[in-house]
């Protein structure tokens, strides 16, 4: 590992993680130069925080120093989970504010989604422990209202388990994802209309293979490093 870390800085080819790592390390050998740069900057304004990893909270702490900052986030998006991102440094975050005589304010309404999809993700989560925050449908305004259709299909779910023969389900799992591709392909869909997300790379990967033995064309974006890409 030392090696390859050798070898990346010689030929300066860095990924975002030795980005960070070499920043902080700036930052912890040279504490002055960090609160010069503090000094600089009168107010921060720090968006997506939920996204953050525990090595850029202490980055963010040394570089921004005493001055006042702004935090925009929201826990329900945090996606960056493979890049060292923990929602939960948000909520800390958030306490440590309003610990300090900060204040909060809560941007509820969606304006990105239809009604009918706001409407059924607040349900469906509502079981969620700890607590979904629910959203707000954007209406439209005075001029231009949006009708909520109770009628118009948001998702569809299939329960893919193991049946009475010797299949897994996991492979359960695989089969119907290829069964259900393979009707939308027959029914005119292109495949580079087709998503398959997952949670993991490997998941991804054990995917892509299983589709490919059925002879279906993948393309994985696996947030993998860059030199494994």
């Amino acid at each position: 590992a030392d090696e390859f870390t050798r070898a990346k800085l010689e030929r300066g080819m860095l990924e975002i993680s030795d980005l960070e790592h070499l920043a902080l390390l700036c930052v912890r050998e040279n504490p002055a130069a960090a609160e010069s740069f503090a000094r600089e900057w009168d107010h921060w304004l720090i968006d997506e925080y939920q996204d953050t990893s525990p090595f850029q909270v202490e980055l963010i702490r040394a570089l921004s120093g005493v001055s006042p900052s702004f935090i925009v986030g929201d826990p329900q998006q945090s996606i960056y989970l493979f890049r060292g991102a923990r929602s939960d440094v948000f909520e800390k975050k958030e306490k440590e504010i309003l610990e300090s005589g900060g204040s909060r304010r809560l941007l509820t309404v969606n304006r990105r989604s239809r009604p009918e999809l706001l409407l059924f993700l607040n349900d469906f989560f509502s079981r969620l422990d700890p607590p979904f925050q629910p959203m707000e449908p954007y209406l439209g305004d005075d001029e231009k209202k949006i009708e909520i259709d109770p009628s118009r299909n948001v998702a569809t779910f299939f329960i893919a388990g193991a049946n009475d023969s010797d299949e897994s389900e996991d492979d359960a799992e695989m089969n119907a994802i290829v069964r259900y591709i393979q009707d939308l392909l027959e029914n005119g869909a292109r495949p580079e209309d087709i998503c398959v997300l997952a949670r993991t790379n490997q998941t991804l990967l054990e995917t892509a293979e299983w589709l490919g033995k059925h002879r279906l064309p993948t393309h994985v974006h696996a947030a993998s490093g860059y030199f494994d890409r």
